[in-house]
């Protein structure tokens, strides 16, 4: 395969499985919780430290329904999805895993009405903060 200006990248890497990269996620996680550095880690798997921080990240941080759908290779759960999504308070990480759902099911009336409610509740979330502010 080669880049836009022509030079040889080599075969095209594999997307591992969801079912994988929960494994490998779980297994960073009791490393880490053991003491070791990141880096260590990441080195010992031969993965970067932003990945295997992203691993652990969204191993600690997503709602446990979402991790079991992760665990049982759930096309869905892709890294990038899952990194997108834990970021959320658990509430919200369920819309956007269900945004999801609809997505992939091509189902755009369903996708749309989640996507006003979750603007809905963005928008209700930050006036409420704003009143608690006293301001």
């Amino acid at each position: 395969m080669r880049n836009p200006r022509g030079k040889d990248q080599g075969p095209r890497k594999r997307n591992p499985a969801p079912e994988e990269t929960y494994a490998l996620a779980e297994q960073c996680t009791r490393q880490r919780d053991k003491g070791l550095l990141l880096h260590d880690i990441a080195e010992h798997e031969g993965k970067s430290h932003t990945y295997v921080g992203n691993l652990i990240r969204c191993y600690k941080d997503l709602h446990p329904s979402i991790l079991s759908e992760w665990k049982n290779g759930n096309p869905l759960a892709t890294m990038t999805r899952l990194n997108d999504i834990r970021g959320y308070l658990p509430a919200r990480q369920l819309q956007y895993w269900e945004l999801s759902r609809l997505e992939e099911a091509r189902d755009q009336e369903g996708a749309q009405r989640l996507r006003q409610r979750i603007h809905e509740d963005i928008e209700r979330d930050a006036r409420r903060a704003y009143e608690a502010r006293g301001v």
